[in-house]
Parts: C-alpha cells; sequence; structure tokens
C-alpha cells in the first residue's frame, strides 16, 4: 500500500471524511475527500465500477458529500474534471456544480534564443509555498489545489524563482526533463510570471519543459500564452458546488 499512501499524503486525502458505498463484500463507489483550509472541500477523487454506473451511486455519495460538507458549514465544494469527460461533466452539473472556469497545461517550444528581459532571482522552495499559503489564506478563491502551498509541500525536490510579484515552482521530473509546479502574479498583467516563464526556457534550453493542466485561464495561463508556451490538447474544468458556510 505505499502508493497509495504516498497519493493520499500527496493530495492531502482525509479519510474520515471520505466515503465508499458497499454492496455485499464489494466496494461499488467511493470518493476521496481533501479539506482545504478556510472551509472548502475538494472532491480528489471519485469512482464507480462499470457494473454499478446507472443505478445512483454516484449520485448517493455526492448527496452524502454535499450534505456533510454544509454540516461542517464549508464555503464549498469543488472539483476538477477532464474537459473531454462528458460523462462525469453532466453527472456533477446535474448535482448542482457550476463551472468557475477552465484549467490549461503547456509545453514549451524549443527556446528561440531570446533573454530574459527581466532579472529572476531564486529563493527556497519552503519561502515559496509559504507565499502559496499566504494568497490561499488572503484569497481563497485564487488557487486551484493543485498549484497551492499544500499540494507542493509534499514534493521534496522543488526549485522556485521569484520575480516582481510573480513566482514560479518547478521540478526535475526527468534526466533533461522540468515540470512547472506552480505559477502565480500578484500583477493582474502577468508581467513577472511571463518574464519567469521565459527566464526558465532561456536558462533550460535543453529540457524539455512541460505543465498539467492546472493553470486558470484567468490567471497564470495568460502567462504561459503570453511567453509562446504552446497549449496541451487537454484541459480541465474547476467546478464548485456553493454552500452558505
Amino acid at each position: 500500500m505505499p502508493a497509495w499512501s504516498e497519493h493520499f499524503a500527496q493530495h492531502g486525502v482525509d479519510l474520515s471524511s471520505s466515503w465508499a458505498l458497499i454492496r455485499g463484500p464489494q466496494v461499488i463507489a467511493f470518493v476521496l475527500l481533501t479539506l482545504r483550509r478556510a472551509k472548502r472541500s475538494r472532491i480528489t477523487a471519485f469512482g464507480v465500477l462499470p457494473a454499478a454506473r446507472g443505478q445512483g451511486a454516484a449520485a448517493t455519495l455526492l448527496d452524502v458529500v454535499l450534505t456533510r460538507a454544509d454540516a461542517r458549514r464549508d464555503q464549498w465544494v469543488e472539483l476538477e474534471v477532464p474537459a473531454r469527460n462528458r460523462h462525469a461533466m453532466q453527472r456533477v452539473w446535474a448535482q448542482g456544480f457550476k463551472p468557475v472556469c477552465r484549467l490549461y497545461g503547456y509545453q514549451a517550444p524549443p527556446h528561440d534564443g531570446d533573454p530574459p528581459e527581466a532579472a529572476c532571482s531564486p529563493i527556497a522552495a519552503a519561502e515559496a509555498i509559504g507565499r502559496l499559503d499566504e494568497l490561499d489564506a488572503t484569497d481563497p478563491e485564487a488557487l486551484p489545489w493543485p498549484v497551492s502551498g499544500a499540494a507542493l509541500a509534499m514534493r521534496p525536490a522543488l526549485q522556485a524563482w521569484h520575480c516582481d510579484r510573480a513566482q514560479l515552482i518547478f521540478e526535475a521530473t526527468g534526466e533533461s526533463a522540468l515540470t512547472v509546479r506552480s505559477l502565480i502574479d500578484r500583477d493582474p498583467e502577468q508581467c513577472g510570471a511571463t518574464q519567469l516563464l521565459r527566464a526558465l526556457r532561456a536558462q533550460r534550453p535543453g529540457h524539455t519543459l512541460t505543465t498539467p493542466p492546472v493553470h486558470r485561464e484567468d490567471g497564470a495561463a495568460r502567462a504561459f500564452d503570453a511567453a509562446g508556451w504552446n497549449r496541451l490538447s487537454h484541459s480541465q474544468w474547476l467546478l464548485r458546488y456553493t454552500l452558505c458556510g
């Protein structure tokens, strides 16, 4: 079970708040929950056995999750759903979840030789994660879970840079591969974030640079677009069910 334990820890899964439906000796459906700060819940994983689909298992579990979240006086329940998974989208929409924004991923094209236009400085990963925690506390709307400090704190080998009001967190995911894990910029124009992405390309010209679809279309995704990174074909929706809190 080490792989499951690592997965649960990395995603902040709270097993005491997670649920399963059992028929006889078999689990036919399950939902794993992460309890975020500022009274928010995230559906981290959700599954129904093929043989049990169409029998109300998903709706029953979602009802339980929403009822319990309301009892905790959560502000909302959120989840990310692949945009191409129309069945899952329809299921959660029918339950009352509403789209917040699209989440995009990217891959950098080969470096074109242009130097970065602004100075970017390294900072300690712990300091960068602390800044994410501060933003998450002051603006709970801003960060999808995968780019938050709580999500990244379990990763042992992160590197971080900052430029003006922006910061970039990335890690090596192969001998010549880097993955951007988080990018934030308190400047709405995303100027510092754009420069960080350009600097990463310039300083790691022999590396493959990618990032998964976790960046808000109204935030960091604008910096990736401005920096000339190529948008991945698959994306996600961030959805939310708002409670009274």
